[in-house]
């Protein structure tokens, strides 16, 4: 009789870890569905997400995106390494980066964040874009 209580339970617990496991899934599917439209961000916003990177660096996404109402930590991540980021180069490629790319991808395949940290001062998604048009 012990046993067979304890088997139960023990059904019961993995029940329940799979139900709350679907539930974070439906969650996170809902939460990717959201992000699909266009984020807009005021100058406010921009400064409140510089300011919270120097006091958190951008480690912990998850912190900073704490402080928007209506930001996601992709959204944040995205903003500064994107648009605000003055570490990265925008604009033209030299010939010289246009090697580098080349032979990197040669090395790495298409691990654009490796390759990222190769050709210095560009983002994977610059990397990854320059390569493929």
């Amino acid at each position: 009789p012990n046993r067979e209580r304890e088997r139960e339970r023990e059904r019961e617990r993995k029940m329940e870890e799979t139900t709350k496991k679907k539930k974070k899934i439906v969650n996170t599917e809902d939460s990717k569905k959201k992000e699909r439209h266009i984020v807009t961000w005021t100058s406010e916003e921009d400064d409140i997400l510089r300011q919270q990177i120097s006091l958190n660096g951008t480690e912990n996404w998850a912190i900073i995106a704490s402080k928007f109402n209506d930001k996601s930590t992709r959204q944040c991540r995205r903003r500064w390494y994107t648009y605000l980021n003055s570490d990265f180069k925008r604009g033209g490629w030299s010939p010289e980066e246009d090697t580098l790319l080349c032979e990197a991808q040669r090395l790495f395949g298409n691990r654009w964040t490796e390759i990222a940290k190769v050709v210095s001062g560009r983002t994977d998604n610059a990397v990854k874009n320059r390569f493929t048009t």
